[in-house]
């Protein structure tokens, strides 16, 4: 807390608000739970890290009993002695492959390496007849694809306010900022790339109405349009 910390004391002198102290440490518990700091007993998603790990005791004992359940060896000098020598027999393979020019789909030239191109996947008759049907789809916003199956599945009432759960009402805010976190924009480059939004909007949207649980919520949504 210590970015809100000097804000609290600034505002309110030594005594902070009650309401914007419990924003802040609800705030700090999401990320720590996130980072894995802090864990919730009984929880499957927020569980310790240690329950993911063997028993001490029980790792001990299979290791005294050669039975770790290991595709590799456990000893790790052995491991590393194995690898290395593996390694050095496979850089021996290649070195003689590249000195008889026999590499398979490359050859090594003074200007360095090349690789061969692969064979298209697509035959040519079978592109030219998808380049032909992407021709007669519409040109439409991914917005508006995102609205269209929404309207299918009605997947955006899952992400309501965290405070009284109550739906967005904006649902182009709404859709935008669950697109932007899902091609990795970041609310910034879409509040950039869309007119009529601001990272303001973006942000406040996202902190209320887009959560883990929301997402969870709409997936079993989005399944009812599957076939």
């Amino acid at each position: 807390m210590n970015k809100t910390k000097g804000c609290l004391i600034a505002n309110f002198a030594t005594v902070p608000d009650r309401k914007f102290y419990e924003i802040c440490a609800l705030s700090e518990l999401k990320n720590a739970l996130r980072s894995g700091d802090i864990w919730v007993k009984g929880s499957r998603q927020f569980r310790d890290f240690d329950d993911y790990l063997l028993p001490a005791e029980k790792f001990a004992a299979l290791k005294r009993e050669q039975a770790l359940p290991l595709a590799i060896n456990p000893n790790s000098d052995q491991y590393l002695e194995e690898r290395l020598q593996l390694l050095d027999e496979q850089l021996a393979t290649v070195t003689r492959l590249a000195k008889d020019n026999e590499l398979p789909d490359a050859i090594l030239t003074e200007s360095g390496l090349k690789i061969t191109p692969l064979d298209a996947a697509v035959p040519d008759r079978a592109q030219a007849l998808i380049d032909q049907t992407s021709q007669l789809l519409p040109r439409i916003k991914i917005t508006e694809l995102l609205m269209d199956v929404d309207d299918w599945t009605g997947f955006s009432r899952h992400f309501t306010h965290l405070k009284d759960g109550a739906e967005a009402k904006d649902r182009t805010l709404l859709l935008s900022a669950i697109l932007g976190d899902a091609i990795n924009l970041g609310l910034t480059k879409m509040a950039e790339s869309s007119p009529g939004l601001t990272y303001a909007k973006l942000s406040w949207l996202q902190a209320w109405h887009i959560r883990d649980e929301t997402y969870s919520g709409s997936v079993p949504a989005e399944g009812e349009m599957t076939p």
